[in-house]
């Protein structure tokens, strides 16, 4: 590797870690909705000693256990912890000053994030060589959505890490098929599983590795392909128990959380396997890629198959059966691509430095003029995304509505009033309210049910809101909720996003006094 090239590398990681810190403290210290999750299991290992997480929804044990050992090893160097054993004083200082503990999990997420462009690079260059690796990076450190979960506390990014991890050590069986890359590769498989269920589509690139690479066995195959996979699947279930022990020693609160994971969720619900896979292709990937570059992916695949070679069949692989994954649940969600994004975006690299290679030897120009606008189509595609990226960040920099509602709510709102709150509105901890807490307030009562029981103030998720009114027939107790608050209370404020400001919009309901 050129020194330029490797360069070229340290400076798109870098790129990610100062896009990733420009919107680190979006909110602190007040979390994302779902950071909590992954922050409370971690902060009651470290300070308990008790290693079951009680939660294992994705199971996100790559993001659970190493902030444990964060925290710990804040509590031990910052605070005068104990090095062995947990600190029950450092609960009290989560609930005291919940943002520094929000900070460091979300400086494990970066370092994830960094991770993955420096894996993307090793990948895609064994694949498809050093320039579509490049390229292939380059897009994926500008693709918003990867921005978006890369400094906040969830497993997105940790699974697409881990997943680069995974197939980086198929390709290694490829290129040696020994007992130690067998176990290894199972191994990264099984630690990618116990980031995130949906990684078990590594699985079937890690068998298919092992029988290309038996190829040449002609005599024992049969034998040696069953011992290796047998080998590898023993060292992706090893993996998995030793870092999720719990799955299994706490089985029943396993399947109590998985079960709440495959709720039906308002809005992200109702479609068929096939109605999934629209709304991926439809309009997930080209709103997250950009349509010119999510159709040079699909270029990419379709040049694959054309001529196939075992390195990128290996990647075609993985993407389709994880579509296939994702889109056989009863749940769709846009970042549910993630983990993909990053091979696609190595197609499209694919595919366009191949129409490069095939106009330059077929046309009378220059290869040097047919280069350069190459090079100038490449800089016209990643504009759209490079300006979305920046906005996106400048926007996390700034107070969102949920911390404008909040401020507000302090202001005007005495200590002790009851107070209802939807999902992604107003964070009112320690705030000396009295507040009941529901995804959606429509459905855990009647507005006649709060304004009975003393609540004064309702604020509402206008996204919420919205859904369940356009849907009044599948929602009919729901929609009948929002058209009455409307008509028999008083709205005191709306925060709304704008291009100056992220988050939902969110409405205050007030109730009038008797």
């Amino acid at each position: 590797m050129s020194h330029r090239v490797r360069w070229a590398v340290v400076g798109l990681t870098l790129f990610t870690v100062v896009i990733g810190l420009w919107g680190m403290h979006r909110d602190l210290p007040y979390p994302e909705v779902d950071e909590p999750t992954f922050v409370r299991s971690a902060v009651h290992i470290a300070a308990t000693g008790d290693p079951n997480p009680h939660w294992f929804g994705h199971p996100g044990s790559t993001v659970i256990y190493p902030l444990a050992i964060v925290f710990h090893a804040d509590d031990v160097i910052a605070h005068g912890g104990s090095l062995f054993g947990g600190d029950p004083s450092m609960t009290r200082r989560f609930q005291n000053s919940p943002g520094e503990f929000y900070l460091l999990g979300r400086l494990l997420i970066l370092a994830y994030s960094a991770g993955c462009v420096l894996l993307l690079f090793a990948v895609g260059r064994r694949v498809f060589g050093t320039r579509v690796a490049l390229i292939g990076t380059f897009l994926w450190v500008l693709v918003p959505l990867a921005a978006w979960y890369g400094d906040i506390v969830r497993t997105d990014l940790a699974a697409t890490f881990f997943g680069l991890v995974g197939l980086w050590c198929c390709l290694r069986v490829l290129d040696e098929p020994t007992r130690r890359n067998y176990i290894l590769a199972g191994a990264a498989v099984g630690v990618a599983i116990a980031t995130r269920y949906f990684m078990v589509a590594l699985i079937p690139a890690l068998l298919v590795a092992i029988f290309i690479a038996t190829r040449h066995d002609s005599r024992q195959r049969a034998v040696t392909v069953a011992r290796a996979g047998a080998l590898s699947l023993l060292a992706t279930f090893g993996a998995f128990a030793l870092s999720t022990p719990y799955f299994f020693l706490d089985f029943a609160t396993a399947q109590r959380t998985l079960a709440d994971q495959s709720k039906p969720h308002l809005g992200n619900d109702g479609l068929s396997p096939l109605g999934n896979f629209a709304f991926y292709m439809r309009t997930s990937l080209p709103h997250n890629l950009t349509l010119p570059i999510a159709l040079l992916a699909l270029a990419g695949i379709a040049l694959i198959v054309r001529r196939p070679s075992a390195p990128r069949a290996l990647l075609l692989l993985f993407v389709v059966t994880f579509m296939a994954a994702i889109c056989s649940t009863p749940l769709h969600w846009d970042r549910w691509t993630l983990q993909i994004i990053p091979v696609l975006l190595l197609f499209a690299a694919y595919a366009g430095t191949r129409t490069v290679e095939a106009v330059r030897a077929r046309s009378r120009v220059t290869s040097k003029l047919v280069v350069a606008v190459g090079f100038a189509a490449l800089g016209a595609l990643t504009v759209s995304p490079a300006v979305a990226l920046v906005n996106q960040q400048q926007l996390l920099s700034k107070p969102s509505t949920r911390t404008l509602a909040r401020d507000w709510i302090v202001r005007n709102v005495p200590r002790g009033t009851r107070i209802g709150i939807e999902i992604k509105t107003a964070p009112l901890d320690r705030t000396g309210l009295r507040v009941l807490s529901r995804h959606a307030l429509g459905s855990s009562g009647t507005v006649d049910f709060y304004e009975d029981h003393g609540y004064r103030f309702l604020l509402v998720n206008g996204h919420v809101r919205d859904v369940y009114r356009a849907h009044p027939r599948r929602y009919p107790r729901e929609a009948a909720f929002y058209r009455t608050l409307a008509r028999d209370s008083r709205l005191r404020r709306v925060f709304r996003p704008s291009r100056h400001r992220a988050g939902s919009t969110i409405l205050i309901y007030e109730f009038p006094r008797d």
